[in-house]
């Protein structure tokens, strides 16, 4: 193997390393965007209170608990990762990601003022 072929396959190596951990971040940017953009609509419908601002203090709360468990999350499963390889713990990480969202599909929203039931109207 020539001395450029090597280059090049360590180049194409640090590209792809490159572009996966930016995909990773803009979709963490993205994530952070979205729920910025939606907690008013969020604290209404999970946190409803008499004053807004109380509504969307709760919301912010959940979020900086989630915010706040990345790093806890890394400590907590970083060394058995290390142990059983990163595909096993991408799977086990992303199987409770998506334990998350699963628990909000189940949580009743709370009545509408409209009609006053427990409905999705």
């Amino acid at each position: 193997m020539s001395l450029s072929s090597a280059l090049r396959g360590d180049l194409r190596a640090r590209a792809g390393a490159i572009f996966r951990v930016t995909s990773a971040n803009f979709l963490a940017q993205f994530d952070l965007f979205r729920f910025g953009f939606y907690a008013a609509y969020l604290a209404q419908a999970f946190f409803p209170a008499s004053s807004d601002v109380a509504s969307l203090m709760m919301i912010f709360a959940v979020f900086s608990a989630g915010f706040l468990m990345r790093p806890i999350g890394a400590v907590v499963l970083g060394g058995e990762i290390d142990k059983v390889g990163r595909r096993q713990g991408r799977i086990v990480t992303l199987s409770l990601m998506a334990v998350g969202p699963f628990l909000i599909v189940l949580v009743p929203r709370t009545p509408p003022s409209a009609c006053g039931h427990r409905c999705w109207c």
